[in-house]
């Protein structure tokens, strides 16, 4: 749909629900997010800021435990402190340190919570450079660790944060992170 003013310019479906089968798109066809919930995250994040909840130059240990501590390998196999802490800036900004998560496909098996994410990476993350010091697309790590910053300050579900606070006044009221049964 393109609308413009309020006023319905377009709205049409292209393309196959189905490729196989050919089964042409519908207008109520289902999407998972999938990326698409950085984007969300970070306007959750900064929604955070405007109500004085955080700063995005708050450092991420100051919302959630684990955090102060983390390690910088190098590639010689050593490792040493980072020259500073990760901020959310540097989450939302991808240069955090994280790289490019290579812990992600066995996090996958072991993440069954947003809870137990953020226990993994506080237990097992890697910095593969200084925070800050350079940008590397960090495909689940930083966007986790921003969501559960936003159930910390704000009391609320990822989820029920952005419904409320995203979905519901765009009018996405069919939208959310996770699918349901229905």
């Amino acid at each position: 749909r393109i609308a413009q003013s309020g006023e319905l310019l377009l709205s049409a479906e292209f393309g196959c629900a189905d490729t196989d089968s050919g089964e042409p798109l519908r207008q109520d066809a289902v999407f998972r997010l999938a990326s698409m919930t950085k984007p969300i995250t970070a306007a959750a994040i900064l929604l955070c800021e405007e109500r004085g909840l955080l700063s995005v130059s708050d450092r991420l240990s100051e919302h959630l435990d684990g955090f102060s501590e983390l390690l910088v390998y190098e590639p010689s196999g050593s490792c040493r402190p980072p020259v500073r802490e990760i901020t959310l800036l540097d989450l939302l900004s991808h240069t955090a340190g994280f790289g490019t998560d290579e812990d992600a496909v066995r996090l996958d098996s072991l993440k069954s919570s947003l809870r137990s994410a953020v226990r993994f990476y506080s237990e097992n993350a890697r910095l593969t450079f200084d925070p800050g010091s350079r940008r590397s697309y960090s495909p689940t790590a930083a966007f986790d660790l921003l969501a559960a910053v936003v159930e910390r300050v704000s009391g609320q579900s990822i989820e029920h944060f952005a419904y409320e606070n995203i979905f519901l006044p765009l009018g996405m009221r069919n939208s959310s992170f996770e699918l349901t049964p229905s």
